[in-house]
């Protein structure tokens, strides 16, 4: 699980930062046409487009004729299904911080709550997911004994 938690925060937080920061920097030289005083329209992309999903690699995976080893696809389903969920707590994020007033933003103001409510959303996520996981493995524990 930890694997599978490292690819998924860190995995797509590092994505979302590196998108974000590439197309603020294309936008500073007038590349793209997105806001120059704030990068976080560029991060609200970033955060977009940052969850990937690897249909392609677990069809390969899960292919019999390919015999691949069950971890791979075991971690790159866990971390598919996990970077969903990161990057709408990032998207939330940000765009809490993007709020439009009178055609002027109110960007730019991160403080300490700008990580507290990232980290808080992680963490009812990440709960979610395991509270799930408890769920579906002990109702199959339970039907498995009554069989």
């Amino acid at each position: 699980m930890g694997t599978i938690l490292l690819f998924a925060v860190l995995g797509t937080l590092v994505s979302t930062l590196v998108i974000g920061y590439a197309l603020y920097g294309l936008a500073q030289l007038d590349l793209v046409l997105l806001r120059k005083d704030t990068p976080l329209e560029a991060l609200l992309f970033g955060a977009l487009i940052s969850a990937v999903d690897p249909v392609a690699t677990l069809s390969i995976l899960g292919a019999k004729e390919i015999n691949a080893d069950p971890l791979p696809y075991s971690i790159v389903f866990g971390e598919s299904v996990l970077n969903d969920a990161v990057s709408v707590v990032l998207f939330r994020t940000f765009s809490s911080y993007y709020v439009q007033v009178d055609g002027d933003s109110n960007a730019g103001k991160f403080t300490g709550a700008t990580f507290w409510h990232f980290f808080g959303n992680i963490y009812w996520s990440v709960s979610w997911v395991f509270d799930c996981w408890l769920y579906h493995s002990t109702s199959m524990l339970i039907s498995f004994e009554t069989s």
